[in-house]
């Protein structure tokens, strides 16, 4: 690990798939983060926020589906409507507007096969895009993972995790996205897809894609199993483990801190 003056001047960027109030109250990642790594958050916009460790400075990104489609325009009715907030931009766009050679992926995802709350640190990222809010029952089998890319997880080696072969869709794979919600539908789904996959999210591919080339590490965490029906994602019941997930999100950022480029 670098000395302290050599750290000053670099920056790190922490990208958290999914909506600000899911991390900073229900699941109390941030708070966590402050706890575990002494330091304080501060809040620099509706989604960004940053803090400095030992001298690098750290900002947090929050995303939400890897493009603005018709998926994406459709959630943020729902996310004004139920949730009360504003979606955050898809990653694509997050991508963009980072100005860092270090990142940080930190997310959920969906399981195909093992248990719930296992950590993941992936090297291989695909990518599928829906067009309609519901998966048909004749698609099933014929969904297949596009667009494959690997990278060098900066994790791999410095802390535990399983790796994993990741699948970004721009639908989340749950009960209510399947035609006629039924979950031996999404069994179905799951076990199609696991013969190529392991987990299955909504933002990390875009990242990856971006920032392949630099120093970059992936950490996720199984929310949910799709091929194991009574750990199926429910809507109004979706409880991850927080601590298992905010005492990785801290051990993934301080792996960072000590490889900065």
């Amino acid at each position: 690990m670098e000395g302290p003056e050599k750290m000053k001047n670099k920056k790190l960027t922490i990208v958290l798939g999914g909506n600000v109030g899911f991390y900073l109250w229900s699941m109390g990642t941030f708070s966590a983060i402050e706890k575990n790594l002494n330091c304080k958050i501060k809040r620099i916009s509706y989604f960004k926020f940053s803090t400095s460790i030992k001298g690098v400075m750290i900002e947090f990104r929050i995303c939400y589906n890897p493009t603005k489609d018709n998926n994406y325009k459709k959630r943020a009715e729902l996310f004004a409507l139920n949730e009360k907030e504003i979606i955050p931009p898809p990653s694509d766009e997050v991508a963009k507007k980072i100005k860092s050679r270090n990142i940080l992926f930190l997310g959920l995802c969906g399981g195909l096969k093992g248990k719930k709350s296992e950590i993941f640190i992936p090297e291989e990222f695909n990518e599928i895009f829906f067009e309609d809010v519901y998966i048909k029952q004749e698609e099933i089998l014929k969904i297949i993972p596009k667009n494959k890319i690997k990278i060098k997880n900066a994790l791999k080696g410095e802390m535990s995790g399983k790796n994993a072969k990741v699948l970004t869709t721009n639908l989340t794979l749950m009960k209510d996205t399947i035609q006629d919600k039924k979950i031996e539908y999404l069994m179905m789904l799951g076990n199609n897809l696991s013969k190529n996959i392991d987990v299955v999210e909504k933002e990390s591919y875009p990242i990856v894609k971006k920032f392949r080339n630099v120093n970059i590490g992936v950490m996720l965490m199984s929310s949910d199993i799709l091929t194991i029906k009574r750990n199926v994602m429910k809507t109004g019941k979706f409880n991850p483990n927080k601590d298992v997930f905010n005492k990785n999100c801290s051990k993934a950022i301080k792996e960072m801190l000590k490889n900065l480029k």
